[in-house]
């Protein structure tokens, strides 16, 4: 992992879909923490910064929306990107994107603004 890496944080109560995430990005110079669930992720973000947190979007809706909140405040220029099974979930400025599950790595590095034709 190089000094320049950008932290990812990933909110999924999926496990696998958070570990494929990070083998997504592993050769892109992420840093790549999980969290499985809402409350797990509001103490990740009182510790750190993120360049983008990938939340399933029930879980960035849940608490009336005390996550989102809690990004808007603590980390303004982070990008959220609101993960769904379907692509057509409605977002009332939760998230900055939006991706539909499955995708791919390509994908996931367009909504973070990476190049994936040339790893670091």
């Amino acid at each position: 992992m190089n000094s320049h890496s950008q932290k990812i944080l990933v909110v999924d109560r999926d496990s696998d879909i958070r570990s494929v995430i990070d083998e997504l990005l592993m050769d892109y110079g992420f840093e790549v923490h999980q969290a499985a669930n809402s409350h797990e992720a509001f103490l990740q973000l009182r510790q750190r910064s993120y360049h983008a947190l990938l939340c399933h979007v029930e879980l960035l809706k849940s608490d009336e929306g005390r996550l989102h909140r809690l990004c808007r405040e603590v980390h303004q220029r982070m990008r959220i990107v609101a993960m769904s099974a379907s692509g057509a979930v409605e977002l009332n400025g939760e998230a900055d994107e939006k991706l539909a599950k499955p995708f791919s790595r390509a994908q996931l590095l367009d909504v973070l603004g990476r190049d994936y034709s040339d790893p670091d």
